[in-house]
């Protein structure tokens, strides 16, 4: 029974959004990685949001085949509870038929534990942007070896239109090599290597946070964040680059950023 019911809901909902997203054409940043994908949503969400962006991201960690449209859809889960998806489903019927305002852009997390995965994501969803963390040993068993969870990945960059960008590690080799898979599209590097568009450099760890340089176009800015940790650094670099995709400068990102 659970499995009759968590194939009705799963091809319901896929209509679902593909309506609501048809009908309204947010623009879709897209978050890849097997780790750090949540806090790189948060501090762009903030960001974005701070400069008035009309955005919204993916409440908890909704990033799966069934998590994905309910983030889209902006709906709860209704777990194992028929009923509650009966409601669940009604409410996404009337938010893809008949809903006035929507999100100008989505962050949505992609999350992926098999192979296949991404090939349904990419059913739901075409991203403008897709940021990549890193690639981690967390899903190995599924995947038998890192070279094969990479394979998922060259998908989600292969998948990229003329137009669309791609913002990669530079610190991780399988993500740096993604961009040779997809020369259509531009490509944002970011890390502490010396040839990345934003390179981490001088951090220091303090008593509120760490402090840290990023050197951009021949320029070295300061920056403070009050997290600990090389992955909440990585995260401050996406939103940045995200900022100056936009056309925010990199000055007034930082400030938000140092907030």
């Amino acid at each position: 029974m659970k499995k009759i019911l968590k194939f009705f809901v799963q091809f319901y909902l896929k209509i679902l959004t593909k309506i609501v997203l048809a009908r309204h054409k947010p623009e879709i940043i897209a978050i890849a990685g097997t780790d750090n994908k949540t806090n790189v949503k948060e501090i762009l969400l903030k960001t974005l949001r701070f400069f008035n962006e009309d955005v919204r991201a993916n409440p908890r960690s909704y990033n799966t085949e069934i998590g994905l449209p309910l983030a889209v859809l902006y709906l709860p889960s209704g777990f194992s509870n028929f009923w509650s998806w009966l409601k669940i489903l009604y409410q996404g019927t009337c938010v893809a038929l008949f809903s006035r305002k929507f999100p100008k852009k989505l962050i949505l997390e992609l999350g992926i534990d098999k192979p296949g995965d991404m090939d349904y994501l990419l059913t739901l969803v075409k991203p403008k942007i897709t940021i990549f963390t890193e690639i981690t040993p967390a899903y190995l068993d599924s995947f038998q070896s890192l070279d094969n969870l990479a394979l998922e990945y060259k998908k989600l960059i292969i998948s990229l239109k003329q137009g669309g960008i791609a913002v990669l590690n530079n610190d991780d080799l399988r993500i740096k090599n993604l961009c040779q898979y997809n020369s259509k599209i531009k490509h944002w590097f970011y890390g502490f290597n010396e040839k990345s568009d934003l390179q981490l450099a001088e951090r220091k760890i303090t008593e509120k946070g760490q402090i840290f340089k990023i050197k951009y176009q021949n320029k070295e800015i300061g920056c403070e964040i009050s997290k600990r940790g090389d992955h909440h650094l990585y995260a401050a670099l996406c939103a940045l680059i995200v900022g100056l995709i936009y056309g925010y400068k990199l000055e007034d990102l930082i400030k938000q950023i140092n907030n």
